[in-house]
């Protein structure tokens, strides 16, 4: 009170109006240490929900004169509705859909069927417009005759190959019975697989049906594109089976037309052909010329592409004619002519990439391994040294690994747990296209016996057929590969690195000793892959024995 008095007296000297400014300003300054934030609540993690539906839901005898209209306890939103809401059976013609405010309408131009159950299903895609809180699903059903479907079929989709689930995969029913049924015909009923690769049909009439699965990347529920996985059952599926999951394999469909998709000179001396599927039985003739003995050929990992390197460089224009079943295709390029690189692509290649593999390991053969076939190598410019009391050089010999000229073992007395010392100068491996390598050093101690494990595995094919049993490391490179036939059978693999190892077998139907994809057209399903449940731990001085059905 007292400063209060002390400011009123001071500001009594000035007029009326500087004085209710002054008081104003005061009373303002005291009440500022009072003021906080507002300490709010907590964030809203709740997602909308449904408040009244019209028609109500799951009701009979619809005949939608109106729009359905869908409300909810909060402003929302609908994402994608095209993408986002299944509708089985599907309708000729998309519904439109409005939000306003807190209801959705959906109209419907098409004529409904009569005594069938409909059902709208809303996959993550109404959401509140303040927290973005989304419904996971929401299904909406209501049948145009005097009863609810009650029938329903479950199961799962998975990668044919990976044996790793498929989300957002079009699950589809069909009535007839008719093998163009995916390729020209729209499902009756249609569902959908989640992130764990589970699909539901529910309200579904009771019944007989075929059964497919889609990767429709044209959102057209019709299997018109090669690139599309796809996947079916051998014998229909039946809604009255309601203990059974099924389980649909995804495959990619081979496609019976081959193509020559691309060609160009990608450095000095490689060319690179791609094809529109697996190229191996192309055959490939030189105009005016021995095609194998002008160039060595090599298959990416898919063999739907091709490397040709020309052993022999000179600057001239070659004719290639490819043949591959139904493909004739003539390629005329330049393959040693030096490239005109621009700037935005940076430089041609100058140096041959090589690389040392297996140096440590006791029971493999070091290697060298280059990024394209080799012409001739200088073997005096390589020097390998013992490291001990003495640096020594030792004696080695070099011996091709494939049939390419990319792979080559160096061969040496491996003596566990001693240093060496690798020296590569450069200018010692040499391509046909006359570049050479850099050099390389390396030291290296050599492992020993007590730094590998051993695995067995006791396998049980059930089933008595061919298998491929293989073994791959934790960077699931291929390590080995066995044939057996063998209702029961031991396969050993010793002197492993210490890491996780997954086992898998190939069931192989045509004993063609690969994998092979499905065909929809030849109602071939893919061939059956079973992995082991986990991987295997090995550990240095272990031997792991594991008991491996395959049924």
């Amino acid at each position: 009170m007292n400063y209060l008095y002390y400011h009123l007296k001071i500001v009594s000297k000035f007029n009326c109006n500087c004085f209710y400014i002054s008081l104003i300003s005061l009373v303002l300054f005291s009440s500022c240490a009072q003021i906080v934030n507002p300490t709010g609540g907590a964030r809203d993690i709740t997602p909308p929900k449904i408040t009244k539906t019209i028609p109500l839901n799951k009701s009979i005898n619809i005949n939608l004169k109106s729009d359905i209209k869908l409300s909810f306890n909060e402003f929302i939103e609908l994402t994608n509705p095209n993408e986002k809401v299944l509708i089985s059976p599907p309708l000729k013609e998309s519904p439109t859909y409005k939000v306003s405010g807190k209801t959705i309408s959906i109209s419907i131009s098409d004529t409904l069927k009569a005594n069938t159950t409909y059902t709208l299903f809303f996959d993550n895609c109404i959401r509140d417009i303040t927290e973005s809180n989304a419904i996971p699903a929401l299904e909406y059903v209501f049948s145009t005759g005097n009863s609810i479907d009650s029938g329903s079929i479950k199961g799962s989709v998975f990668n044919a190959f990976t044996l790793k689930p498929e989300s957002q995969i079009c699950v589809m029913l069909y009535r007839e019975n008719l093998d163009s049924l995916p390729l020209t015909t729209k499902p009756y009923y249609l569902s959908k697989s989640n992130d764990q690769g589970v699909f539901l049909f529910s309200h579904v009439s009771n019944g007989s049906y075929k059964l497919f699965a889609l990767a429709d990347k044209n959102n057209n529920l019709i299997f018109d594109q090669f690139s599309e996985k796809i996947g079916f059952t051998s014998i229909p599926v039946n809604t009255l089976d309601t203990t059974s999951s099924i389980n649909i394999a995804l495959f990619v469909q081979v496609d019976t037309l081959q193509k020559v998709l691309k060609k160009s000179v990608i450095d000095r001396g490689k060319i690179l052909i791609t094809f529109k599927k697996d190229a191996k039985k192309s055959k490939f003739m030189l105009k005016g010329g021995d095609f194998n003995q002008r160039f060595i050929q090599e298959f990416n990992t898919n063999c739907d592409s091709i490397f040709l390197y020309d052993k022999l460089s000179i600057p001239d224009t070659v004719t290639i004619y490819v043949n591959d079943d139904n493909l004739k295709d003539t390629i005329t390029l330049a393959p040693s002519i030096e490239r005109k690189v621009s700037k935005k692509m940076g430089n041609s290649k100058s140096k041959i990439g090589i690389v040392l593999l297996n140096s440590r390991d006791l029971f493999k053969s070091t290697q060298i391994i280059t990024d394209e076939p080799v012409k001739s190598i200088d073997t005096s410019r390589i020097k390998l040294f013992l490291i001990d009391k003495d640096t020594t050089q030792i004696k080695y010999t070099i011996s091709p690994d494939d049939l390419i000229g990319k792979k080559y073992n160096i061969l040496f007395n491996k003596l566990p747990q001693k240093s060496y010392f690798m020296l590569i100068s450069d200018s010692t491996v040499f391509g046909f296209n006359h570049l050479s390598n850099d050099s390389i050093k390396q030291t290296f101690t050599v492992l020993s016996e007590d730094d590998y494990g051993n695995l067995i595995i006791h396998v049980d094919n059930k089933n008595n057929k061919p298998l491929i049993v293989q073994l791959f490391n934790e960077r699931s490179e291929l390590v080995s590969s066995q044939l057996t036939s063998s209702s029961k059978i031991d396969v050993k693999w010793d002197n492993l690195l210490p890491g996780a190892y997954q086992i898998k077998a190939i069931v192989d139907e045509n004993q063609n000793k690969q994998w092979d994809s499905g065909d929809y057209f030849k109602k071939l399903l893919p061939e059956k892959i079973v992995i082991f449940a986990t991987p295997i731990q090995i550990r240095a001085k272990w031997d792991i024995e594991e008991k491996f059905v395959v049924d």
